[in-house]
């Protein structure tokens, strides 16, 4: 499942939506989230003491902020494509770091923006690059709360 599942995803997502289900399993877990999703878990931790009766480690990633959808619309705006055009699309695709944003459609036309011009160029032609609400106020984007926490390499990257 891990590996099914491995990936940038860059998104906002609700992966504490079912602790509560999790917990009532009485069984250990890793628990695997942005360090955003740290934090939360390890705030409830303080309510509730199965936190740290189940969940035997966190696992996050150096996160740094992830872009508001506007700015992916932008960039798809850009490049006349529509949702519906979408076959695949990552944040950050195809190397390390790869395209940024990446997109490709069902006729297998490709879009890609690099990644330090995008993120450090305040979205270059698509701009000016936001950030969501949340990333702004975040306590902790380098995951200190985490158990582990996974950073990128870049090989001859920036």
């Amino acid at each position: 499942e891990v590996l099914e599942g491995r990936g940038s995803r860059y998104q906002p997502t609700a992966v504490l939506g079912n602790i509560n289900e999790i917990l009532a399993r009485q069984q250990p877990f890793a628990f695997v989230g942005k360090p955003c999703d740290i934090n939360a878990l390890r705030n409830l931790s303080t309510l509730d003491d199965r936190v740290d009766v189940y969940c035997k480690a966190m696992l996050t990633l150096s996160c740094g902020s992830f872009a508001d959808p506007d700015c992916l619309d932008r960039f798809l705006k850009y490049h006349s494509i529509t949702v519906d055009d979408i076959a695949e699309f990552r944040w950050r695709g195809h190397g390390c770091p790869g395209g940024c944003p990446y997109v490709k459609t069902k006729d297998g036309r490709e879009f890609r923006a690099d990644y330090v011009d995008f993120w450090y160029g305040n979205g270059s032609y698509v701009g000016p690059l936001t950030y969501q609400w949340r990333c702004k106020m975040c306590p902790d984007y380098l995951g200190f709360q985490a158990d582990l926490v996974v950073m990128d390499c870049w090989p001859g990257g920036t």
